[in-house]
């Protein structure tokens, strides 16, 4: 059995408690679905519609059904940094905000994964078939389970809607008022209590896809103090 401050809700903790598994164990801690890789006990999950554009033509996967499962994950020192080889343009866009929301790279880099509900090559979500996004919920909640996250951003208005429906039946049911930032008005979240997990979870929509050039750092504000009002809330 693994120790429970691995999956701590407290950060700090969980990053020590990973740290000091990264440097005692070698290999992968699991084996995850195709479109899905980063911190085998992430406390951050960013949700997308997923993997985007393939590096070549010769690469490109259409998804769907009978995803593979062979994405090695693991714990510990960097095991979670997100560092795209292709469109690299993105790297600091996403690094970001990850570190809005951990407040610095070292904890970031251990602490967070990423899942998409499908694994195809798209450039466009759109034109992804909704029949993959149905099945790519039920996958994605078994990363969750598996991992634990504490906080779960989704990153397209899509892939809210899916996740937020299909995740539904796990709500709690509080009086939530997210902060108000810079006059903006409060992003969409939820709070869910997870099968099997052992603290509460914040489902979140980022107002922007960091992906984007228009993902700026009033963006990252926004989450970071929407993640801050979550902690305090809990802890």
């Amino acid at each position: 059995m693994e120790p429970a401050e691995l999956f701590s809700l407290d950060i700090e903790i969980r990053h020590s408690a990973s740290i000091l598994y990264g440097e005692k164990h070698r290999g992968p801690f699991a084996h995850w679905p195709r479109g899905c890789w980063g911190s085998a006990n992430a406390w951050l999950m960013l949700c997308g519609p997923s993997p985007g554009r393939a590096d070549g033509p010769n690469q490109r996967s259409l998804g769907g059904p009978e995803r593979p499962r062979d994405v090695p994950v693991s714990i510990g020192k960097e095991s979670g940094k997100i560092e795209f080889e292709s469109n690299k343009g993105r790297n600091k866009r996403w690094q970001n905000l990850v570190r809005a929301v951990f407040g610095d790279e070292e904890t970031s880099a251990s602490l967070t994964c990423v899942a998409n509900l499908d694994w195809g090559n798209y450039g466009d979500h759109r034109d992804i078939p909704t029949t993959h996004f149905d099945e790519g919920c039920g996958t994605v909640l078994k990363v969750m389970q598996s991992s634990q996250p504490c906080v779960v951003i989704t990153l397209v208005t899509v892939t809210w809607d899916y996740l937020a429906a299909f995740l539904s039946e796990f709500f709690v049911e509080l009086d939530l008022q997210p902060p108000l930032v810079e006059g903006r008005k409060p992003l969409n979240c939820r709070v869910m209590q997870l099968p099997g997990c052992i603290h509460k979870t914040l489902l979140l929509k980022s107002p922007q896809h960091p992906s984007r050039q228009f993902f700026t750092n009033t963006h990252c504000h926004q989450i970071a103090e929407t993640v801050r009002w979550f902690r305090e809330m809990h802890l």
